[in-house]
């Protein structure tokens, strides 16, 4: 499992602890009610409010769900979307982080364009430029600082205030890395709305903050 250096990094590193504690660790054959294939659909696939309708960028086209699912590992973020009929229509898939990345403003490193160098098709570690640590231009920006909404707290977002509703620290893509299969299983990229940060992380991994916006391509 992989926690990146401008992560929650408390938040995660309990997480991991509480899973492997329990006996859990990811495994499909493991004996615990807090396992993610055990815990009740309905609270892995709780919603956040929704907008009146959904959000369509103006400058890409792609049209967002604002019907957010949380509590997600990737594989429920996955089903989570192709089974979505959110607004009246079927045709909802998980992003790529492609896709992803045009919701990034603010943050030159991994906007669209940006000099982070992960895509659809750049999926290594390498991509990722791990060994510039903290200096890798996935690492994104400022945390809580960016040009968008401003929460409870005071922190500012680097997604449109549209997707204010509800708290999260990543959105999962449907891009997986294509060579960091471990023992812990596949890893798939995300983002970070509070400091634009591109990384990836354990496709099993999940908590209370992990989210799914669904896409679609407009008519």
């Amino acid at each position: 499992m992989r926690i990146n250096s401008s992560t929650p990094n408390t938040l995660l590193v309990l997480v991991t602890i509480f899973l492997f504690a329990t006996g859990c660790g990811g495994n499909d054959d493991c004996d615990c009610d807090n396992c993610n294939s055990h815990i009740p659909i309905e609270n892995r696939e709780e919603k956040a409010p929704s907008n009146s309708g959904p959000y369509t960028d103006p400058n890409t086209q792609i049209v967002w769900s604002l019907e957010m699912g949380h509590w997600l590992s990737w594989e429920h973020a996955n089903d989570y979307c192709e089974n979505s009929e959110a607004y009246g229509f079927s045709d909802w898939s998980l992003p790529t982080i492609d896709q992803l990345r045009t919701l990034i403003k603010g943050c030159d490193n991994t906007k669209t364009g940006g000099s982070c160098k992960m895509s659809n098709n750049c999926t290594t570690v390498s991509c990722w430029e791990e060994e510039l640590g903290e200096n890798s231009p996935c690492n994104g920006c400022e945390g809580n600082e960016g040009p968008y909404y401003e929460d409870e707290n005071g922190y500012n977002y680097y997604v449109p205030e549209e997707f204010e509703n509800y708290y999260c620290i990543l959105f999962w893509s449907s891009t997986q890395m294509t060579d960091t299969d471990d023992q812990f299983g596949k890893h798939y990229l995300y983002i970070q709305p509070h400091n634009a940060v591109i990384d990836y992380w354990w496709g099993e991994g999940y908590y209370d903050a992990t989210c799914v916006t669904c896409v679609r391509s407009g008519d």
